[in-house]
C-alpha cells in the first residue's frame, strides 16, 4: 500500500536523521555508555468505504534501556537474546501538556509534512527532556521504587534487579516474595453497590498462580551471589 509504505518511509528516515537506528522491533539512540534512548511506533490503518480515504495514525512510545539491567535480566530469565528492554517508558503524548494518550493522524492524499514536522517537534521538545532526565540509574530507582505511573510486571522484574546492582539482595527479595504473594493472592475489584444490577466476575485461569516464567526469574536471583559493592 504506497499511502502507508509513504509514511514509514519518512518515519524511518526522519528517525535516521537524528541518529534513532532500528534495533530488532525498536529504534534506539546511544545517550552514554550503556545507557540507551528506545522508540517505538505503533500504527494502525482505517480505510472509510464511503469516500475511500486512507487514514493511518502513528503513536511513539518513548523509553530508556540500561545494558547491565539487560544484562542481569538475561541472565535471570535464561534467554539467549539480549534486548533493548525499556526499564521506563512512556506515550510522547504522556510527556506532553496534554497528559493522554496521542496518535498523529495521516489523511491520504493530504500532505503529510506538517504533520511530521509536528511529531518531531514534540520528539525535540518533550522525548529529549525524558531521555536526559531517565538516563540517571538513580532517578529510575526511585521512580522504580516510588511505583508511580509503573505497571506491577515492570516492577516485580526490574526493582530486584536495581536492588541487586545497589548492592541489596535482601530488599530484592522481598520485592519478589511480594510480587509471590500478590499473584498467588490477587485483591478482587472494587464493583460498584448499584441497585437492581447483575454483577459477573470473570478470573482468567491465571488467577493465583504466579507465572511460571517469574518462578525461573525468582529462583535464578536467589542463586545470585551477596554483592560486594553497588554497582551504580
Amino acid at each position: 500500500m504506497s499511502f502507508s509504505s509513504d509514511i514509514n518511509k519518512e518515519l524511518v528516515r526522519r528517525l535516521n536523521a537524528i541518529e534513532f537506528k532500528k534495533n530488532k522491533m525498536i529504534y534506539t539512540r546511544e545517550l552514554k555508555e550503556e545507557v540507551v534512548a528506545t522508540l517505538v511506533h505503533i500504527s494502525r490503518y482505517y480505510n472509510n468505504r464511503k469516500t475511500n480515504v486512507g487514514y493511518f495514525y502513528l503513536s511513539l512510545d518513548i523509553g530508556v534501556s540500561f545494558m547491565a539491567v539487560n544484562k542481569l535480566y538475561q541472565n535471570l530469565t535464561g534467554s539467549k537474546t539480549l534486548f533493548y528492554d525499556s526499564i521506563v517508558h512512556k506515550n510522547l503524548g504522556y510527556l506532553m501538556p496534554i497528559k493522554q494518550y496521542k496518535e498523529w493522524e495521516f489523511v491520504e492524499g493530504e500532505n503529510m509534512t506538517p504533520v511530521f514536522d509536528d511529531m518531531f517537534e514534540c520528539i525535540h521538545n518533550y522525548a529529549y527532556p525524558y531521555y536526559n532526565h531517565m538516563s540517571d540509574l538513580n532517578i529510575v530507582f526511585d521512580t522504580m521504587k516510588s511505583g508511580e505511573g509503573i505497571v506491577h510486571i515492570a516492577r516485580d522484574r526490574y526493582l530486584p534487579i536495581l536492588y541487586y546492582l545497589r548492592g541489596d539482595k535482601q530488599s530484592g527479595l522481598r520485592v519478589i516474595d511480594e510480587a509471590f504473594e500478590r499473584q498467588l493472592h490477587p485483591k478482587q475489584p472494587e464493583i460498584p453497590n448499584i441497585n437492581g444490577a447483575k454483577i459477573e466476575i470473570f478470573v482468567g485461569p491465571g488467577h493465583g498462580i504466579v507465572d511460571p516464567s517469574y518462578v525461573t526469574f525468582a529462583k535464578n536471583y536467589r542463586d545470585l551471589p551477596e554483592p560486594n559493592q553497588s554497582n551504580l
